[in-house]
């Protein structure tokens, strides 16, 4: 879910956009607002935000000022301009400083919707490129031995893919929704909508399957610390687990990897 805030002087305005603009429908959570760009800017020191929608006219600090305050600190904040002025010099002052859209008062529904889903398009593709390094430190996790199923493909499916396979031995639900910037229930629905999988599911699924790896490859590993190392403390409820995924134990695995492979 992506963080928004709002700026403008009208309260009422606030409240309307606030109150009557499903955001979240849209991936956004509005998380807070200000009624002048110098309140916002300080605030902003301390916290991050996608996107920013502003009034122009504003007492203490306007929305071009701000706009120009954000450039100067190499801020990557989209903006919205809303203005109640259809004034040439806004406009250009808002190409200058890399205002992304610029909406006239009042700004209708069918006109947030656009601006808005056009600005999610742009931020779900700038943050599909997962860093190399990344993708690296994947690897110095065992491995599953199989592939859990495989689903359409989606650029953030693939997100939530890569990070809990780096990560399957300590994720929590919170952590991953934190990654993705969503809030946990809206995650958990995401995923399965996309994949038609329990996300609990698929990370049962992708420990399991490094738990095989290990078994095979790590002999020298005891079961508690196989559980272990693939986020499981209770070693009962780790080959039960197996168990229901594998058809065996993993004390039958370590007797003879090959009744695995015949079972899968």
């Amino acid at each position: 879910m992506y963080r928004l805030i709002v700026i403008d002087d009208d309260i009422d305005a606030v409240n309307s956009i606030s109150k009557n603009f499903p955001w979240e429908q849209f991936g956004f959570c509005l998380i807070n607002s200000f009624q002048d760009g110098i309140s916002a800017l300080a605030w902003l020191k301390t916290h991050t935000v996608e996107v920013i929608l502003c009034d122009i006219k504003m007492p203490r600090m306007n929305g071009i000022e701000l706009a120009r305050q954000m450039q100067l600190r190499h801020r990557r904040e989209r903006i919205i301009f809303i203005s109640g002025f259809k004034d040439f010099e806004y406009a250009r002052k808002a190409l200058e400083y890399h205002v992304c859209s610029y909406c006239i008062k009042p700004v209708t529904f069918r006109e947030m919707q656009k601006t808005i889903q056009k600005i999610r398009e742009d931020i779900d593709q700038e943050r599909s490129v997962i860093p190399s390094e990344d993708v690296s430190s994947i690897s110095e996790m065992p491995s599953p031995i199989a592939e859990p199923r495989q689903s359409i493909t989606d650029v953030k499916i693939e997100q939530i893919r890569m990070y809990i396979s780096r990560y399957y031995a300590s994720i929590t639900l919170r952590q991953l929704a934190g990654f993705m910037q969503m809030n946990t229930t809206y995650l958990s629905h995401y995923f399965k909508d996309k994949t038609g999988q329990n996300l609990f599911g698929y990370i049962t699924e992708v420990r399991l399957n490094a738990a095989l790896t290990l078994l095979k490859a790590e002999s020298h590993l005891n079961l508690t610390e196989v559980a272990e190392k693939v986020g499981y403390t209770n070693t009962v409820s780790f080959s039960r687990s197996f168990k229901n995924q594998f058809g065996v134990t993993p004390t039958d695995v370590r007797r003879d990897f090959s009744i695995v492979e015949a079972h899968k």
